[in-house]
């Protein structure tokens, strides 16, 4: 990598405990996540036929699924990083601090949201909304939402109801192998069950959307925390494997459903969830890895400052999208069949990334601000607030 990049990988990280250095290439990941996921649901444009066939190979090859995973897998990654760190500084979890952070992180953008969803449309499911609990209603209530996107928000928040705690309790010596091997287990275990017992498209949306089978992703995130704070991330041969392992089974699952062997719904989500955890985990361990022939590169790649201006926005992104759809008429599950005229496309780009931009700077920016005093951490360890740390999922 560039000692440009290595620099700044070196900054520290705003709202985080002392002496947590900023990965910046984890943000540049961000910004290809997102982009994965706006390049699955952008419709295509009907005056030129060729896009159509672009939206079918994004479809085909799951990219905006790949995307979420990648989130969940950055976002168990970040969030035990600094429950590990504060433990290590302050010998326990600050969990005050905790809670703050991630309510001033989430809370602003989604009730800006929400609000905008219940002026401009029908209200469904607004207490699932309100309870981060959607990823739990939808799947009982199938149909177009403008707020779809928001399950993956729920799990998120779940997780965070929970995993400090488990962080808390658990020696550090298990930390590896529990979250490395008996968290995705039981994740994977719940998938199979629920593919077993459930019939239909309900078994795939469960599987999808929950937070137990998502805590698979969550759960290795938090592994490759627990080696990068010990000073042994993955070397780069076993980050390979871990990609292998994850595209072998996602070809398994394609030629099993193609062939009428498994069931299309459950039985296949169980395993392309397995294997998109699997090639997400690499990916980031990957970004981690200390050596190796690739590593440096990607790593340096990551650092470029238009990709991670792009994660950045992010969150803005993920939250804004589904609902500038909406708005402009051309909802997620008519756009993917029908398309949309080249300059409803231009519109839902041009406003995505323009309202995630001033939402970044009028809103999060100041909110982050307001969460270093708060908490304490940051500005006065001379942090700025361009390198805080920010978890976010995507819709598929």
């Amino acid at each position: 990598m560039s000692k440009a990049g290595s620099a700044e990988v070196k900054s520290p990280v705003v709202g985080s405990p002392p002496g947590l250095s900023h990965l910046a290439p984890l943000d540049g990941l961000r910004g290809v996540a997102v982009l994965l996921v706006i390049f699955a649901q952008t419709p295509f444009i009907l005056e030129w036929p060729a896009t159509r066939a672009l939206q079918d190979l994004a479809l085909r090859l799951s990219l905006g699924h790949f995307g979420v995973d990648l989130f969940f897998v950055l976002s168990g990654f970040l969030i035990t990083r600094i429950l590990l760190s504060d433990i290590d500084t302050q010998g326990r979890i600050g969990f005050r601090n905790f809670y703050i952070r991630r309510m001033l992180r989430i809370f602003p953008a989604y009730l800006i949201s929400i609000a905008v969803y219940l002026l401009c449309f029908e209200a469904k499911g607004l207490w699932s909304l309100l309870t981060y609990t959607f990823n739990i209603y939808h799947p009982f209530n199938p149909g177009p939402h403008p707020l779809e996107n928001t399950w993956s928000l729920s799990v998120e928040e779940q997780f965070y109801l929970v995993w400090p705690f488990l962080i808390a309790a658990l020696p550090r010596a298990a930390g590896w192998r529990v979250t490395a091997f008996f968290v995705p287990g039981i994740a994977l275990a719940i998938a199979i069950a629920i593919a077993l017992i459930v019939e239909g498209p309900l078994a795939g949306e469960l599987i999808y959307r929950s937070t137990p089978v998502r805590m698979m992703s969550l759960s290795l995130g938090a592994a490759l925390a627990y080696r990068e704070l010990a000073g042994r991330p993955l070397p780069e041969r076993a980050c390979w494997l871990l990609m292998a392992g994850g595209v072998s089974i996602l070809a398994m699952g394609t030629w099993l459903r193609a062939r009428g062997l498994i069931d299309a719904q459950g039985d296949f989500q169980v395993l392309a969830t397995f294997g998109f955890t699997l090639v997400s985990a690499g990916v980031v361990a990957l970004i981690l890895a200390p050596s190796g022939a690739f590593a440096p590169h990607l790593q340096s790649w990551l650092t470029a400052r238009w990709l991670r201006a792009v994660g950045k926005i992010s969150y803005g992104l993920y939250i804004y999208r589904s609902l500038i759809l909406y708005l402009l008429g051309i909802p997620l599950h008519h756009s993917q069949v029908h398309g949309a005229p080249a300059l409803l496309v231009a519109a839902f780009l041009l406003l995505s990334f323009g309202l995630a931009a001033l939402s970044y700077h009028v809103v999060e920016a100041p909110i982050l601000r307001l969460k270093s005093r708060l908490t304490g951490a940051g500005e006065k360890e001379g942090a700025s607030p361009r390198a805080a740390l920010h978890p976010i999922v995507a819709n598929r």
